[in-house]
């Protein structure tokens, strides 16, 4: 009896303390990743010009989106200008080099187009990802025309002549950069427009040796430099939002910038409810590149923040844990969301004393990182909206069959069931109603269009067992039908269901437009009251 009851106790320990293996999953959570063109990280691993290359691209995009959607991956971030440059057909910039092998040379067929229809055919979000300054890295200068034209104009601004941007501080800059994101919300079906975390130049010198110091001393108004600086980047920030917002405000619009910020020395002491950032690493970000989240945040001319989390929990001076929770309390209270972004070098293992770093090869030993990380983000979310998205995202499958791999892990125990993005709560959203004429023929459940001038419209499929009824189906937080029996993201207004489904379910359609709305669901099927 003795022997049983201490095997009893064993067990019941392991279950308390894998009980984030257990926990359900919730149904509103963005889970999205970093879909790398610079540099040809991601994408495309073929690059030039020709049908057979074209084919090629093509197919590795597929593969690649496929493998997403196994991970009931939510959005895919589309890096589409990575160095003042497209990865689309662009009036202002020229074609990407790390497309065709050559700035400015045009492909032939247009990839952000096919990306967005290859992502919304899987139900998926695609985002433009965008790098709004950057012009160049190492030394290198671009020589198309585009580049010549900004050569001559004085749009660049460096300190070591290496790493170049587009001038903040110059009005024509800034307006550009609007109007490229102009360009993609006019001409593309977009769900989200996405900046990363460079903007000034690194290190750039606050004193007269700097390349735009002129240009502060005759329109500071008494701003020190700093002020000055992130000044600029603040109106191009807003100038962009109020621009979506104008055109097409069910595009969700956010930015991720630095890990760090907030610290009591630098932009959090300015905010006397918010508990500052209280992490030993410095908040660089706002001294040295100029960036200050907070003040988006603060100024509501973003809808969210993926601030980079490069770290592991346990990070000596930037643990995961404590920024995580930092970053939940402050989008809440400033009304927006935080989605954290991961990076899958996070999850190295820390060497033991005397031990060298392990090799870069996927141990499996580590996966549960990222399993944490992901239920840090849901323990401290205050507003229903937690979120992810993963930078070096080929890490997430594995490379050779039979290798383990951290997406099998997070499918496991993270992304078992599909997931809804959170709810943009802030903006007044139209009620887009019911969809029509719902019926099911040969495994075949089809609908009338719903449409609403140029909003996002997609519908959510769900597939309930006959026995279980329609009050039973309903989450038991009020958001509508439960997440275990959400079968699919539609963009379009028909949906073939697999075969374990066609029989003894009834189904439900909803309406889900670009804010994460969920409206009235329509049963098709259903024999109860």
């Amino acid at each position: 009896m003795r022997l049983n009851m201490k095997i009893l106790l064993t067990a019941l320990a392991v279950i308390l303390s894998a009980s984030w293996l257990q926990a359900d999953n919730p149904k509103r959570e963005l889970r999205s990743v970093w879909y790398t063109t610079v540099g040809s990280m991601d994408w495309p691993k073929t690059v030039g010009m020709g049908d057979s290359i074209q084919a090629l691209q093509k197919q590795e995009m597929r593969d690649y989106l496929d493998k997403m959607k196994a991970l009931n991956i939510t959005s895919v971030c589309f890096q589409v200008r990575s160095e003042s440059d497209a990865m689309y057909k662009s009036s202002y910039c020229p074609w990407s080099s790390y497309l065709t092998g050559e700035r400015g040379l045009d492909p032939g067929w247009d990839p952000l187009t096919f990306c967005v229809e290859e992502c919304h055919k899987r139900g998926m979000e695609c985002w433009a990802w965008m790098n709004p300054y950057r012009w160049s890295r190492n030394s290198y200068k671009w020589d198309t025309e585009h580049d010549r034209e900004m050569q001559r104009d004085g749009w660049l601004l460096s300190h070591d002549g290496k790493y170049v941007t587009l001038n903040p501080a110059l009005d024509k800059c800034r307006k550009r950069i609007v109007d490229v994101c102009k360009e993609v919300v006019e001409n593309y079906a977009v769900d989200g427009v996405l900046f990363d975390d460079y903007f000034y130049p690194n290190y750039i010198a606050q004193d007269s040796t700097a390349a735009d110091y002129a240009l502060y001393n005759v329109t500071s108004n008494g701003m020190s430099i700093g002020d000055w600086r992130r000044a600029h980047v603040n109106l191009m920030v807003k100038e962009v939002y109020e621009m979506i917002q104008a055109l097409r405000p069910d595009v969700r619009f956010g930015i991720s910038p630095a890990g760090v910020a907030g610290k009591a020395e630098t932009s959090g002491a300015r905010y006397a409810d918010l508990k500052p950032c209280d992490v030993k690493a410095p908040d660089w970000q706002y001294a040295t590149i100029f960036s200050d989240p907070v003040a988006w945040l603060d100024q509501k001319t973003i809808d969210f923040l993926s601030p980079q989390i490069y770290w592991a929990t346990w990070h000596e001076t930037a643990p995961y844990e404590p920024i995580c929770e930092y970053w939940s309390r402050a989008a809440a209270y400033f009304g927006r969301h935080f989605y954290s972004s991961h990076t899958m070098g996070s999850a190295n293992r820390r060497p033991a004393k005397g031990e060298r770093p392990r090799s870069r090869k996927p141990d499996p030993s580590v996966f549960g990182e990222y399993v944490t990380q992901v239920e840090l983000n849901r323990k401290y979310t205050k507003n229903n909206a937690p979120g992810s998205i993963f930078f070096g995202s080929r890490g997430l499958y594995a490379r050779n069959a039979g290798e383990p791999a951290p997406g099998d892990t997070l499918k496991k125990h993270c992304y078992n069931t599909l997931a809804l993005n959170p709810v943009i709560t802030w903006k007044s959203a139209p009620n887009l109603g019911e969809v029509s004429n719902a019926v099911k023929k040969k495994g075949v459940l089809s609908w009338d269009k719903v449409e609403h001038g140029n909003s996002i419209v997609k519908y959510t499929i769900y597939a309930v067992p006959n026995k279980v009824s329609y009050a039973d189906a309903m989450s038991a937080d009020g958001d509508g039908l439960d997440a275990k029996y959400l079968l699919a993201i539609s963009y379009d207004n028909k949906y073939q269901l697999p075969k374990n489904k066609r029989k003894n379910h009834w189904y439900a359609i909803c309406v889900y437009d670009g804010y994460s709305n969920e409206f009235t669901p329509v049963k098709v099927g259903y024999r109860g009251k």
